[in-house]
């Protein structure tokens, strides 16, 4: 710890504040993110058109159909994950990959039940001629989820292509600017309890602290430590900058001396009580 002040360090971001530093890409939808994307969309189509079947009474009955629908969800689930971290991890930004699985979810569904609404349902395999009729009843399982997998697609590829454009001009800001490495000052917002001690000294998670960079208005969720006269209370100032390799830094401002809450009781270690 610090001999002055609290050390802090940065464990995520509400905002999901990427690590990009000058000079560095913002990265781009490489082709294996659209085949991710292509595959992942059908796998999850396929599930939902087994779904959608049973609901409409159109399954074969079999024990394999239900098992069908389990493997098939936990399968989908897996690959949304493994796309949005992906994607994620290539821009600096959590917030794309998760805009990339909305879009992905909604597609899924427009396929799914838009297949079975539109062709596939009723249709002899071999022949393609229509051996049955939608029942009437069916109708609300197969349009709902089309229409709101229609309107979930397009709200999640509204959210990728804003955060994909953000993304790239918080790069090109940062890109040759000797201000990239420019402290900014902030404010700490929320400081919650103490989460465990370490040789007597209270550590924290979720420290909240507010700044504003180039981008607009950002929050951190920070650690501390510190000691347990030296707990900073909400509205004390700090500077958030980034480091050699680009990773965020919150430090004390030493031109805005910290408040440090006067009641210690609930920061001394309860081991050595």
């Amino acid at each position: 710890m610090a001999a002055d002040g609290p050390d802090f360090a940065v464990t995520a971001s509400t905002h999901s504040v990427g690590t990009l530093s000058a000079g560095e890409a913002a990265g781009r939808f490489r082709p294996r993110f659209v085949v991710g994307a292509v595959l992942t969309t059908a796998l999850c189509a396929a599930t939902i058109l087994v779904y959608l079947l049973s609901l409409t009474g159109h399954e074969p009955g079999a024990w394999w159909w239900f098992v069908a629908q389990i493997a098939g969800a936990i399968l989908s689930l897996l690959a949304i994950f493994a796309l949005g971290v992906s994607v994620g991890d290539e821009f600096h930004r959590s917030i794309i990959g998760v805009w990339t699985c909305v879009m992905v979810v909604g597609a899924s569904l427009f396929v799914g039940g838009g297949w079975l609404l539109f062709g596939v349902l009723g249709t002899d395999a071999v022949t393609g001629h229509r051996t049955d009729v939608i029942r009437p009843a069916a109708v609300p399982y197969l349009v709902e989820p089309t229409v709101v997998g229609l309107i979930v697609a397009v709200i999640g590829l509204g959210g990728l292509i804003a955060s994909v454009r953000r993304t790239r001009r918080e790069a090109a800001q940062l890109s040759g600017s000797e201000a990239a490495h420019s402290p900014y000052p902030g404010t700490i917002v929320a400081v919650p309890a103490p989460i465990d001690w370490t040789d007597g000294e209270p550590r924290f998670a979720d420290v909240m602290v507010r700044y504003q960079d180039a981008a607009g208005e950002q929050v951190l969720a920070v650690g501390m430590r510190t000691a347990p006269q030296r707990v900073p209370v909400e509205g004390s100032a700090v500077l958030v900058h980034r480091g050699a390799s680009g990773e965020l830094v919150v430090e004390a401002d030493p031109e805005h001396p910290m408040t440090f809450d006067p009641d210690t009781a609930e920061y001394e270690d309860p081991g050595t009580a």
